[in-house]
């Protein structure tokens, strides 16, 4: 599998991104016109295999699905105007959006950069009351994981614009990102109230899934999908697959699967959604099918995320020699995000360490994951900072980590077991037990694997 990374052409991206405040997914552009030389383009084929799916029976998409407009038409316009008026900050703006929308959609790193620099040479233009290219700057930062400015920015923009929208939704998907549940429950309520849309309601759910509220979070996909506009079918999906990813947790895999393949049906191209569908496939022992679905997400992402899903499938099937040539491919880009200006994660770089258990690799993570937590410590993180502490011998430590991490009142199976595997160690057996107990209740299906770590993902 060819793993190269190529930068994107400064063509025309797809369109606008909706505004649903839910950081590294994107409006994906289809085509609507026939002919031999289309099924020659990248991508038309999974979209027509996508769009003829049998309707979901959990969330059906009840709205008239059609041809979204042709990818690249804001984007030539803009370009256009700012060529006429090089200092129209405006459009500066709503191109900085687009690219922002087209390195969501992709995850190629190079489009972030296009979004930063049409968004400073906005503000170079214009400084005062430009809260939109801030607010570009502001999701580039969480998205390079740059928590510290992401923080700066949500403060400059609230001067500017107390109450927006989009700073509201950015500020959600920043406190989820660092583990500030109760601040993101705030900006998340907030939001609701202000603009009580489907992306909001959405993003409302996902707060109250790291609070282990359930009931409550599928109430507000339910409301979310009762309150979904034609027209935006990005959102749509991507409501699905955040919903399909609940019940995924929980060990409902007929429902999840159902939620996956209605999203599949409105976005067959988003990498994000591609890739859930394959974790999901691998989970349930369907190989084929989740190579084939990380396959197609790499295609559209070339994220290491891809790589390392197909190194998996490589390992439960034997080929051990396979599965080190993906983790070494994956190993190559993480680091070279994070020498690129930090888009990469020092967690998934740390997880794949743990993960492979070379000499020297556990302490590598151990590192990273000293300067990951300075940042952040939402669950995940705090899981895989517990896993190179027991690595490292340090189970109290651990012990710790493991606590700080359901203290949101989050419900993991995985997390649970890792928690119970620490308390085991430290001779804590009862609450070991208990542990063990709410895993089984809280995912029916998860089965850790021999000589697997206890972390999630």
């Amino acid at each position: 599998m060819n793993v190269s990374r190529s930068s994107p052409q400064v063509t025309p991206p797809g369109p606008r991104w909706a505004r649903a405040g839910l950081v590294g997914f994107a409006v994906w552009g289809s085509c609507a016109a026939t002919g031999l030389m289309l099924w020659q383009m990248p991508g038309l084929a999974d979209w027509f295999a996508a769009a003829t799916r049998p309707a979901a029976k959990v969330a059906p998409y009840r709205l008239k699905l059609g041809p979204v407009a042709a990818p690249g038409v804001e984007t030539a316009l803009l370009q256009r105007r700012i060529a006429a008026n090089p200092t129209g900050w405006l459009d500066l703006v709503g191109l900085a959006h687009v690219y922002m929308g087209q390195a969501r959609a992709t995850g190629d790193l190079s489009w972030y950069l296009l979004a930063d620099q049409a968004a400073r040479r906005s503000l170079v233009n214009h400084v005062r009351a430009n809260h939109g290219a801030k607010l570009v700057l502001l999701n580039i930062s969480i998205a390079k994981h740059d928590f510290i400015s992401a923080r700066r920015l949500v403060s400059e923009v609230a001067l500017q614009a107390p109450g927006n929208p989009d700073l509201l939704a950015a500020s959600v998907s920043l406190y989820l990102a660092t583990g500030d549940v109760a601040q993101a429950a705030l900006a998340a309520e907030a939001l609701v109230r202000l603009e009580p849309s489907s992306g909001a309601l959405t993003q409302r759910a996902l707060v109250r899934i790291a609070q282990g509220r359930d009931a409550e979070a599928i109430a507000d996909f339910q409301a979310a999908v009762a309150r979904e506009q034609a027209g935006a079918p990005a959102a749509s999906a991507l409501t699905r697959a955040w919903w399909g990813r609940l019940h995924a947790s929980r060990g409902r895999l007929e429902a999840a699967f159902d939620l996956y393949g209605e999203a599949l049906r409105l976005q067959p191209e988003s990498a994000v959604i591609l890739g859930l569908s394959a974790d999901l496939e691998l989970h349930a022992g369907q190989y084929a099918k989740a190579a084939t679905h990380y396959e197609q997400a790499f295609r559209h992402s070339q994220g290491p995320a891809c790589l390392i899903g197909l190194a998996k499938i490589k390992t439960r099937q034997g080929d051990l020699q396979a599965a080190g040539r993906l983790q070494a491919d994956a190993e190559a880009q993480l680091r070279q995000d994070l020498k690129d200006g930090g888009y990469g994660h020092r967690r998934d770089l740390a997880r794949l360490l743990l993960t492979r258990g070379r000499a020297g690799d556990d302490l590598e993570a151990l590192a990273l994951m000293a300067v990951e937590t300075q940042f952040r410590h939402d669950p995940e993180t705090l899981a895989v900072q517990a896993w190179a502490l027991t690595r490292a011998g340090r189970w109290p430590e651990a012990r710790q980590a493991v606590q700080r991490a359901l203290a949101s009142g989050v419900r993991d199976a995985a997390l649970y077991h890792q928690a119970g595997l620490i308390m085991a160690k430290l001779g804590e057996q009862a609450h070991a037990r208990d542990l063990f107990r709410a895993a089984r209740l809280t995912d029916p299906t998860y089965r850790p694997r021999s000589g697997a770590a206890p972390v999630p993902g």
